[in-house]
């Protein structure tokens, strides 16, 4: 929030540089030196507009990672829809409902908080697949838990991996992370070699020989292999 003198243009211009926008009409307040009542403008600036002026953008070699947006229902949809993908995610059905996309978008968008879903996209900014976070139910370490997913037609061509390296650094850059968490079914190995690639470890059993899952697309919960990466030394 911040308010400033109607009169005064150039701190209005500063504020809007900075993607504040009037909050309501002009307010008469008291001013000491002027020993008058002048007109105030109130602003603010809400984290949807600065996250959208301050985007994150991440590069590799192959891959460019940006928070998903609802122009991007279509080409994720193409990616969720694939029965092989949504039976490796928590909450995606299979078949997959039209609208389900853009109410996971709205409700997953980046928001600058701990939390949030990005789109993996190549060169052409093509979205391929998603990745994202969220706060992690631990009290210790202070963690968040990975999510990710890529088209079928993209798999054995190590572009989870590169995005997995990269989302990760990122996120120990940005938050003060001691760990990153994240899951796999054991019938997906291939999710597996991904997190291992990137320095994940798997975390022992405490309780019972097999952990065990839950997917919206499929009918019984599966055993489920999860990884720790810890931030680096």
């Amino acid at each position: 929030m911040a308010s400033v003198r109607v009169q005064n243009q150039r701190s209005m211009r500063v504020l809007a540089k900075n993607g504040f926008a009037p909050n309501g009409p002009p307010v008469a307040s008291y001013s000491k030196a002027l020993r008058q009542s002048v007109p105030l403008q109130p602003m603010a600036l809400t984290p949807d507009q600065w996250h959208f002026l301050n985007s994150v953008f991440i590069e590799t070699q192959r891959l460019q990672i940006f928070p998903l947006a609802q122009v991007h229902q279509d080409a994720l949809f193409g990616c969720l829809a694939q029965k092989q993908v949504a039976r490796n995610l928590a909450i995606v059905p299979h078949p997959l409902p039209r609208g389900f996309v853009g109410r996971f978008i709205e409700a997953a968008r980046w928001k600058g908080a701990w939390n949030g879903m990005f789109a993996l996209a190549d060169k052409t900014q093509n979205v391929i697949g998603m990745i994202g976070f969220r706060a992690a139910p631990l009290s210790a370490p202070v963690a968040a838990d990975l999510v990710y997913a890529i088209h079928p037609k993209q798999w054995g061509q190590g572009l989870m991996s590169e995005a997995v390296n990269a989302f990760c650094a990122f996120l120990f850059r940005r938050y003060p992370l001691e760990a990153i968490t994240a899951e796999h079914f054991k019938d997906n190995p291939g999710s597996g070699r991904v997190l291992q690639k990137a320095g994940f470890v798997p975390l022992p059993v405490q309780s019972h020989p097999s952990e065990m899952g839950k997917s919206a697309a499929r009918l019984e919960p599966a055993p489920i292999t999860r990884y720790r990466l810890m931030r680096p030394a």
